[in-house]
């Protein structure tokens, strides 16, 4: 991949990365959030986040 390619991709790079940034807080509430409704979201979003950038 050329320069060029790498600077077009870099914009998403960073929205991958800030959804990484964005679960960090809740890791540490996730014992006392399990009965919260949209937890199943947050999950699914954790296991995305770890092939994340």
């Amino acid at each position: 991949m050329d320069h060029a390619q790498k600077l077009g991709f870099l914009p998403q790079v960073r929205e991958l990365r800030k959804i990484r940034r964005l679960l960090n807080p809740v890791r540490p509430l996730a014992p006392l959030l399990t009965a919260h409704p949209r937890w199943q979201e947050f999950r699914s979003w954790e296991r995305v986040a770890q092939d994340l950038p």
